[in-house]
């Protein structure tokens, strides 16, 4: 359930991008739709834009969301070619160039050594008796190259956000870093995008600063320097849903009494729409845990099982941060597993469900993992 908060508050009527002189009343067309970068930005009474993503799968164009054709900026080979798709996603990969001896995972490729590594996309390349392989990377990673290693990505390929009044950053396509970019003369950020400042409008809300919060179970009460401030009374705001990904841990079938249930905390639920895979993930501590359900497709619910096979790819998979000299990319991997998905709503909706698992420990198959009584209810990313 959504919590409401009363706020008797005055806003900054300055920031530090201020409204430029000879500033329009309007700049768009109340109910018109356009792309801004990878989101659709529907005019309101044509002073802002309601900002929606179109998320990892889909790419904007002519102010609708479409699911790409192939993802995002990927490298792959066709033959000694490396193919590379659009970075929007908008159309078939074309030829970027040819190797000289072998194409393998987007990567050209020649004699290695015995050990050698480097990174192909989205996958980790082995020399192995001469002769290179490739060990793609999880859901959710990229290959880094100073590492040589498979890691989490740092953002989600084409997201955007605000970074200040008049800044914001796009992640790269690769989804390995923030990339920085500035709005234009009279422009604000927004949401994520640019838009024209205009005459009375609102200003970003990197630009607003409230002192001295109070919360008491009622109204909220903020006290604030007078100067600079105009009064807009009492106003309800509508606070996002808290995320809940947790499970009880046990080395029984039957959790002994009192077993506290773990919450993971920094939880994602993502769709990728190529692949068709459903990625429910969350971070503890050292611990991570993640659902994969595919193929599936977009917006579809139901019970998925190992016995019933609903889901052929669908895996159940956690690591506890624990030494690992194998170097298994997971340590504890399904054995069984029932998943209920109960809700799968659209890029910015829920994905809600339960779960359980039993899990073999992939560095001693004799010891056993049990998830019991799991539970998700996250926002979907993309």
């Amino acid at each position: 359930m959504k919590r409401l908060l009363w706020l008797a508050v005055a806003f900054v009527a300055a920031c530090s991008s201020p409204t430029p002189a000879g500033a329009p009343a309007t700049f768009c067309q109340d109910g018109q739709a356009v792309c801004k970068g990878n989101a659709v930005a529907t005019c309101k009474a044509g002073t802002s834009y309601d900002v929606t993503p179109c998320g990892e799968s889909k790419y904007c164009t002519g102010g609708t969301c479409k699911p790409v054709v192939c993802e995002k900026g990927k490298l792959s080979c066709d033959g000694k070619n490396v193919m590379a798709c659009p970075e929007d996603g908008s159309a078939d990969p074309s030829v970027l160039k040819t190797c000289p001896i072998k194409c393998l995972a987007g990567t050209c490729v020649g004699n290695c050594n015995d050990g050698e590594t480097m990174c192909g996309w989205k996958s980790l390349l082995m020399c192995m008796s001469g002769n290179w392989s490739a060990q793609a990377c999880g859901a959710g990673q990229i290959c880094d190259a100073k590492q040589k290693k498979c890691i989490d990505r740092a953002c989600t390929p084409t997201d955007q956000q605000c970074t200040s009044a008049s800044a914001r950053q796009i992640c790269s396509i690769t989804g390995d870093k923030w990339q920085p970019a500035s709005c234009g003369a009279g422009e604000g950020c927004f949401d994520g995008v640019c838009r024209t400042l205009v005459k009375g409008g609102e200003k970003p809300d990197a630009g607003t600063t409230v002192k001295d919060v109070a919360t008491s179970g009622g109204d909220a009460t903020v006290n604030l320097d007078t100067k600079g401030f105009i009064d807009i009374g009492k106003k309800e705001i509508i606070l996002e849903q808290n995320d809940l990904f947790t499970v009880t841990l046990s080395e029984t079938a039957t959790p002994p009494a009192g077993t506290a249930p773990m919450t993971f905390d920094f939880s994602s639920a993502n769709y990728n729409s190529i692949s068709k895979m459903l990625q429910i993930s969350g971070d503890s501590g050292l611990n991570k845990l993640e659902i994969q359900i595919a193929p599936i497709e977009e917006f579809q619910t139901g019970t998925f099982t190992a016995a019933g096979g609903e889901a052929a790819d669908a895996k159940v998979l956690m690591n506890d941060g624990t030494t690992d000299p194998a170097k298994v990319q997971w340590k504890y991997q399904q054995a069984d597993y029932t998943i209920n998905l109960t809700a799968f709503d659209d890029v910015g909706g829920r994905i809600q469900g339960t779960f359980s698992a039993q899990l073999i420990d992939a560095t001693d198959k004799t010891k056993k993992l049990y998830l019991v009584d799991g539970s998700f209810d996250i926002k979907r990313s993309n």
